[in-house]
């Protein structure tokens, strides 16, 4: 009994193949698995890949409960501030050629289908609002404000703000007035010089730089007339 064997060569081949793709990835996985295993009390991890010909850097950011559900608050106060904008949370864009992935953006025209479905590929255009949130420390606050120095450097004309959060391990102090109505925050003087201490948040309305404390019961109006409730940072990283 004889069995046709045409275009098993073909077949074999290609399994063996994907056998390997397969092999490849999973020592890939292992690799950052185990990275990530030695690297736990960081949220931004950095892994060279020598395996990945196109790219062979790996950076893998870590988002706790505390910074999703400040971006998941401000999406739903920048929403109900204005329905008629696109408010999302880690929608992929890209701006001066380069991909980006703010932590909340804000556009006041909704991008395309095209450009919702595939942002890479139909340059979806980065948001009116940028925000970002990060812990006071590197990597993760330069990670994060390399997004404000492109803005700055090419006059986008996008309102940025980067949200800083103390990296300690205690919750924040509750607020010991609550219920009071909120009043404008104060810039820290001088102005333009980062504290060294979070929370604090920096704020580019496309002409200045401007740090402020961050504050129970104070808000900040941006220019596109959207009140960002300081309390919203507060409430959530003072929870035990």
């Amino acid at each position: 009994m004889s069995v046709a064997t045409e275009g098993s060569e073909e077949i074999f081949v290609q399994v063996t193949r994907e056998t390997r793709q397969a092999s490849k990835i999973n020592q890939i996985c292992t690799k950052i698995d185990e990275i990530l295993a030695q690297k736990q009390n960081q949220t931004l991890v950095k892994i060279t890949l020598p395996e990945l010909v196109e790219c062979n850097e790996y950076v893998q950011q870590i988002d706790g409960g505390n910074k999703t559900k400040i971006q998941f608050k401000l999406c739903l106060s920048g929403y109900t501030h204005n329905q008629n904008w696109f408010v999302t949370q880690g929608t992929d864009c890209k701006m001066m050629g380069n991909k980006y992935k703010p932590d909340v953006g804000i556009w006041f025209i909704e991008p395309t289908y095209g450009q919702r479905h595939k942002p890479f590929v139909n340059a979806c255009p980065p948001p009116d609002v940028y925000i970002e949130i990060f812990y006071n420390r590197d990597p993760d606050r330069g990670f994060a404000l390399e997004k404000l120095v492109v803005i700055q450097q090419n006059n986008l004309g996008i309102e940025f703000i980067g949200i800083a959060l103390p990296d300690g391990q205690a919750p924040f102090p509750q607020n010991p007035n609550p219920g009071v109505a909120s009043v404008p925050s104060t810039p820290v003087n001088p102005p333009n010089v980062r504290p060294s201490r979070a929370p604090y948040f920096v704020y580019w309305n496309g002409t200045n730089l401007v740090y402020y404390k961050i504050d129970w019961n104070e808000h900040l109006v941006l220019l596109c007339g959207w009140t960002m409730e300081l309390n919203i940072v507060l409430d959530t990283i003072s929870r035990p």
